[in-house]
């Protein structure tokens, strides 16, 4: 993926406001407000189950809640240490698990969340070359503004790594995005740091949290060491 300045966004020719106005009027009517990490959905190949008039399921949402509920297993018992925070687990489905703040429980108002999401048979930078590659173009067929994207080639230390920022906008909320994508404990996986602002006409507000937040917080997401293993969070989720 070729580099791009992370400020060149707010410095084009269009503004931050008027892009992010753009995509917050543009909308998506098939994402319709499961509390879901919007991108980190699209990263762990979720389905994202929406509520049509054909459905038999007379309340897919509590279903979908109920189902959340009884998959946050041992919440707590693992904490991530990023950005003076400690984000502790709150749920995990197959080999995707996250964490939101300790101040943030409530998953249906969560505004920072990381997730890490494991893919077994990737074990070289060549196949998480190609993950990070599918995954910016997921991103972008579900309307991402694509913010930077960077990769880091590989070291007599540590394998190549690879970061996706962007933006994805909603009627009720704009979320910001930072998908790592590294090599862990010989295995592939993405660590995903996830930013929401709730309400409307907040892209003023996101636009000025951005300049100031952005270059800090994608810092400390490729500086960030202490991310459990997949058998870590295996066991954590068996027990």
């Amino acid at each position: 993926m070729a580099k791009t300045g992370f400020l060149q966004y707010f410095l084009n020719k269009n503004g931050p406001l008027k892009i992010i106005k753009m995509l917050i009027l543009n909308g998506w009517g098939f994402y319709q407000g499961l509390k879901r990490p919007f991108a980190t959905g699209l990263l762990g190949l979720l389905i994202i189950v929406r509520h049509k008039k054909e459905s038999k399921l007379k309340h897919p949402i509590i279903l979908i809640i109920t189902l959340m509920t009884s998959l946050s297993v041992n919440a707590g018992s693992t904490a991530i240490k990023f950005n003076d925070s400690n984000y502790l687990h709150r749920w995990s489905k197959g080999t995707q698990h996250e964490f939101t703040p300790e101040s943030q429980p409530d998953f249906k108002k969560w505004e920072d969340m990381i997730t890490i999401n494991y893919y077994k048979d990737v074990k070289d930078g060549e196949k998480l070359a190609l993950i990070a590659n599918n995954l910016l173009s997921t991103y972008k067929k579900y309307g991402a503004k694509v913010l930077r994207t960077n990769s880091i080639p590989r070291t007599t230390e540590k394998p190549a790594e690879h970061l996706i920022v962007v933006v994805f906008g909603q009627p009720q909320f704009i979320e910001f995005v930072q998908a790592r994508l590294i090599i862990n404990k010989g295995m592939g996986s993405s660590i995903v740091y996830s930013h929401r602002m709730y309400g409307k006409k907040i892209g003023e507000k996101m636009s000025k949290w951005l300049q100031t937040n952005g270059p800090i917080l994608e810092k400390e997401l490729m500086s960030l060491d202490q991310i459990p293993s997949f058998k870590q969070l295996e066991k954590l989720v068996q027990n």
